[in-house]
């Protein structure tokens, strides 16, 4: 597949220009805050969950490492939009 000069020139202004955006929307330092404190009560109801097995705790601390490594990488979205949807959970509750 050939692709002309031009057409790749404007696939990549497009593409800087989504990276540009994708820049400015990182999310406001109170917003991580925000997300630390969610992530401190997880560590203190945690234990208090009954029924977890060995594997469901590798399961879980799985999902959630991925988690945190997809979005450190700039790639979480899409992958994290996924599992949310998997698992049945709405977003707006």
């Amino acid at each position: 597949m050939k692709i002309s000069k031009d057409r790749l020139k404007q696939i990549i202004k497009e593409e800087l220009e989504n990276a540009e955006q994708a820049q400015s929307q990182e999310a406001s330092p109170e917003t991580k805050t925000a997300m630390a404190n969610k992530f401190k009560e997880l560590y203190t109801l945690f234990p208090k969950i009954q029924g977890l097995d060995q594997e469901e705790i590798k399961l879980l601390n799985a999902l959630l490492m991925g988690g945190i490594k997809a979005a450190k990488e700039g790639s979480a979205k899409s992958v994290l939009a996924m599992a949310v949807k998997k698992l049945g959970v709405d977003l707006n509750e």
